[in-house]
C-alpha cells in the first residue's frame, strides 16, 4: 500500500506520514538554524514549525539558499513553508538529496 505525501501548508513533504527523516539531517538542519539563524537551541525541536521559531517570507528564501549549499540540493523559491516543523523541513531535504 503506498502512503500519501505528507502535506503541509500548500507544500508536500516526499516522505509519506510516519517515516521520520533521517538523524543526521535533522541534526544539520538543526545546527543550521541555531547557528547561522540564531534560534535557540531549546525552540528547535521536531514538531516545533519553522513559524513558531519566527520564520517570515524572506528569512524562508534565505533558508533555502544556505539549505542548497549545506546539502547540495536544489530548493526553489517558494518550496519552504512556514508551517513545516523540523521534523517535515528534514523529511523533505532528504526527499531531494534521494531525487539529486
Amino acid at each position: 500500500m503506498t502512503q500519501s505525501p505528507i502535506t503541509t501548508g500548500g507544500h508536500t513533504a516526499p516522505d509519506g506520514p510516519g517515516r521520520e527523516a533521517p538523524a543526521g539531517v535533522r541534526r544539520r538542519i538543526a545546527a543550521v538554524l541555531t547557528g547561522q539563524f540564531k534560534v535557540p537551541a531549546e525552540s528547535v525541536q521536531p514538531h516545533t514549525t519553522l513559524r513558531e521559531m519566527k520564520f517570515d517570507s524572506l528569512v524562508l528564501i534565505e533558508l533555502g539558499l544556505v539549505l542548497d549549499k549545506e546539502f547540495s540540493v536544489a530548493i526553489d523559491d517558494g518550496e519552504l513553508s512556514d508551517a513545516f516543523t523540523l521534523e517535515e523541513l528534514a523529511a523533505f531535504v532528504a526527499g531531494k538529496q534521494a531525487d539529486a
